[in-house]
């Protein structure tokens, strides 16, 4: 058999929050599709879709700090690593109001799911339920069953969006620039006997 010798060349770009923000769509897709009155466990995919997108948010911050800022630190605090970024980009944004609010309540979120420790408390109430064991189970409360509706994961993916748009904006970044990518190519040199 006839060999060749070629010169490979490869290049890639991973940029893993296009990875986990491509997540948090897909379950907030999947969540949209369904009747939440009528799916048992619904919670669960919201909390799913709203932790990959504290990961995402996250990661895009990794992103711009790397870009950015000299001597960048991805396993700083996140708060810290936010002031650096807005800093950088010389941003004031306003945490009480939309969009920047979205974050510390995302953040908080992703702490009390990340860092999961036991919470003991007491109520007594009575509930009549027409359904089986596994579905009961499945409607148990976890916690910040507050935070994981549906019209919280829209609120926070719409204001996410477009905190990451000015971030690439006050950053010079064109968006094609913050997504993963590879390229390359072989090169014919020559035929091997």
């Amino acid at each position: 058999m006839a060999k060749i010798k070629v010169k490979v060349e490869k290049n890639k770009r991973i940029y893993i929050h296009n990875d986990l923000m491509n997540a948090a769509h897909h379950l907030k897709k999947n969540v949209l599709r369904v009747d939440a009155a009528k799916e048992p466990g619904i919670t669960l995919h919201i909390m799913g879709a709203l932790a990959m997108l504290a990961f995402a948010f996250e990661a895009q911050i990794n992103f711009i700090g790397f870009k950015c800022v000299s001597n960048w630190k991805e396993r700083d605090a996140f708060q810290k690593k936010s002031n650096k970024i807005f800093s950088a980009l010389k941003m004031k944004p306003d945490f009480k109001t939309r969009p920047y609010s979205s974050i510390n309540k995302l953040k908080e979120f992703r702490d009390f799911v990340a860092h999961g420790k036991p919470i003991e408390l007491t109520e007594c109430y009575e509930e009549i339920v027409d359904q089986d064991e596994e579905e009961f189970e499945l409607r148990t409360p976890i916690g910040h069953e507050g935070f994981c509706t549906l019209s919280n994961l829209i609120e926070v993916t719409e204001d996410l969006q477009i905190v990451w748009k000015e971030l690439l904006s006050n950053a010079d970044i064109i968006h094609y620039d913050s997504i993963t990518t590879s390229s390359g190519g072989q090169t014919f040199i020559e035929h091997v006997e």
